[in-house]
Formats: structure tokens, sequence, C-alpha cells
């Protein structure tokens, strides 16, 4: 991943909400604040505008790529 061009950089809606899912599960605390600031700041920048949908398209796809 270090070496690609950032623009070149995609995260799909399932993974932006797994991480933040996984921040939301925490205790309240330091930890929890911790990370949730660190996913809005690396998914702003590293991927700003660069979120891709998991509609029924990317279900289709991945039920193929299973079959393959």
């Amino acid at each position: 991943m270090d070496e690609q061009p950032t623009q070149r950089l995609f995260v799909t809606a399932v993974a932006e909400a797994a991480i933040r899912a996984g921040a939301a599960i925490l205790p309240e605390g330091a930890r929890r604040r911790g990370l949730a600031d660190t996913a809005d700041r690396t998914l702003g920048f590293l991927f700003a505008g660069r979120f891709l949908p998991f509609d029924s398209n990317a279900v289709r796809a991945q039920a193929d790529i299973f079959d393959a």
C-alpha cells in the first residue's frame, strides 16, 4: 500500500463500518476516542472521496469470486 499513489487507494463501505464499529464497541475512554479520532483522520485523509459502496452489484461480484 505504501508504494501506491494515494489517489489509487479505495476503501469499501463495509471496511469503514467495521473500523468504526470496532471503536464504537470499546468502553468510553481515551482508547475509544483515540481509535475513533485515528479512524476519522486516516479515512478522511487517505480515502477522501474514494469509498466504494457495497451494494447489490458488489454482492453479486463477491458471489462470483467465491464461485470461481
